[in-house]
């Protein structure tokens, strides 16, 4: 019993933690600044199969701490999502390759999350849901244990990138990269190749990546 005890002492939060100010702080999802994307990647190498992966990059906005403004933000990476008509989840009991990650000065992985992505509105974005628990070390040894961090809102959507040298075979024009997706994502028939306009207006071909932005479907 006194083992019990002792180790239930250890892992709870002190006082002085439990009074943190960043467990009042005003962490809420910055629309206008997050986003979803994805890339097509396979490294058979290390056993990641070909997919596509998402990334969510939620911003939280600044928070005040230590006498400073910080930025702070939130990232998911390697997510699988689909196009289906329900909601999506994941959490930190899905599989091990799924990351998240919480920016504030430095990147502190999470100890436990949940995602939900809800189906793409007629817009395109996405509108989420997260919790998440971090342990940040905090500046001048002023750690914050069990930091929960949670929000709700829309994220919009950013490109879809298809890195030729990233895959076998390689793909030698935009659509054949496009073909390359198809198999993982069927919206992509929403999506359109971009690339820059140089001086006169012409396009820019950069075959180190072909990057696709999303297009509104026509109504009707």
């Amino acid at each position: 019993m006194n083992l019990v005890k002792t180790l239930m002492d250890l892992f709870r939060p002190s006082a002085l933690e439990l009074a943190h100010p960043l467990r009042d702080a005003p962490f809420k999802i910055i629309e206008d600044n997050s986003r979803v994307w994805a890339h097509l990647f396979e490294n058979k190498n290390v056993g990641v199969p070909r997919g596509l992966y998402w990334c969510l990059q939620i911003d939280l906005g600044q928070i005040d701490y230590s006498n400073e403004t910080w930025g702070a933000s939130i990232a998911f990476e390697w997510l699988e999502l689909s196009v289906e008509d329900s909601p999506q989840v994941f959490s930190s009991n899905s599989r091990s390759e799924i990351e998240c990650s919480f920016y504030m000065f430095e990147h502190t992985p999470a100890e436990s999350w949940k995602l939900i992505v809800y189906p793409q509105s007629e817009n395109g974005d996405y509108f989420v849901e997260f919790d998440a628990v971090i342990d940040f070390p905090g500046v001048d040894n002023d750690p914050c244990k069990n930091l929960k961090i949670g929000g709700k809102g829309f994220l919009k959507l950013g490109e879809i990138i298809v890195i030729p040298d990233n895959l076998f075979p390689k793909p030698d024009s935009p659509e054949s990269a496009k073909n390359m997706i198809a198999p993982y994502f069927r919206g992509i028939e929403h999506y359109v190749y971009y690339s820059q306009e140089n001086e006169d207006g012409g396009m820019i071909p950069d075959f180190r990546k072909y990057t696709f932005k999303w297009v509104q479907p026509a109504s009707g």
